[in-house]
């Protein structure tokens, strides 16, 4: 559905800035909010990195297996069909545990 949506939405945007010659203001937008999106691509790359290592690091502690054990009577209720020792229940319990531990 977006792939309609958006090519809609730039189109009337063209012609709108052709019909009531606003074509450079057009242009000008254009180019700033490219310049905005790979800056804000840059920084969110950044801090995906910084908490995906501080991830990492929390995984090799005992903090967070501890933690994820306690999760399981809390996740075996949610999610019955998983196993405990299946990748599904890890990364779930992974997820809960850097929400705790507020590395959203």
């Amino acid at each position: 559905m977006l792939n309609i949506i958006w090519p809609i939405f730039l189109i009337v945007s063209f012609i709108y800035g052709i019909c009531f010659g606003n074509i450079e203001e057009t242009n000008l937008s254009i180019f700033e909010s490219t310049k905005d999106a790979v800056n804000l691509s840059i920084q969110l790359l950044g801090t995906i990195c910084l908490w995906n290592g501080i991830m990492k690091i929390a995984e090799k502690t005992s903090i967070v297996s501890k933690l994820k054990e306690k999760l399981h009577p809390i996740l075996k209720f949610l999610f019955p069909k998983i196993e405990k020792s299946e990748q599904v229940y890890s990364e779930i319990s992974m997820n809960i545990v850097a929400n705790i531990m507020g590395l959203r």
